[in-house]
């Protein structure tokens, strides 16, 4: 992956013999990139809860997040399973995509997901199909976890419904708590 500018840059890959590169557009205006001064020492605490999410127990599935509070949105990407989706393979997998509104308070957060379907690795046609299956509530627990309630009404996992609770992966820079830099 490479950058040329804080709006895009290109990703290169060779997967089991396919090799191709994909142009990349920032989707939302950089919160810390300028093209002349050094990245700051510090983050922002608004953007602190971005990043990746998961359960140890339920290993595979998770969270990435991305909290953008300059244009008042929480995105997130969930990678999970369909419902008794053990023994598909790949036919069980399933990414999700979350949109919600942040207005600088971190409790209780409305998502609304959608499910893409139809696409093919690496090609523009044919053109997905993008369709909001579902609702979710995104509470910040404390800088270590988060608090997911979903409930699908449409799509491949309609009728599922729950809470999970992930935890912070990795450990942050610096070795400070979670990410209360």
């Amino acid at each position: 992956m490479s950058f040329d500018s804080c709006t895009g840059g290109a990703l290169t890959y060779n997967l089991m013999g396919r090799t191709s590169t994909i142009a990349l557009t920032r989707l939302m205006q950089n919160v810390t990139c300028s093209a002349t001064a050094p990245l700051p020492e510090s983050r922002d605490p608004q953007v602190g809860p971005s990043g990746n999410w998961y359960d140890v127990a339920t290993s595979g599935q998770g969270l990435a997040m991305e909290v953008h509070p300059i244009s008042s949105v929480i995105f997130l990407a969930w990678m999970t399973y369909a419902p008794n989706g053990e023994g598909a393979g790949p036919a069980g997998q399933r990414w999700y995509t979350g949109l919600g509104k942040y207005l600088g308070n971190l409790d209780s957060i409305p998502v609304q997901f959608y499910e893409s379907t139809a696409g093919l690795f690496d090609r523009g046609e044919p053109v997905p199909t993008t369709v909001p299956v579902g609702s979710a509530i995104l509470n910040f627990v404390n800088n270590c976890y988060v608090e997911l309630s979903f409930n699908f009404t449409e799509g491949s996992s309609a009728g599922a419904s729950g809470t999970i609770t992930l935890g912070w992966a990795g450990t942050p820079p610096g070795g400070a708590g979670c990410w209360d830099y």
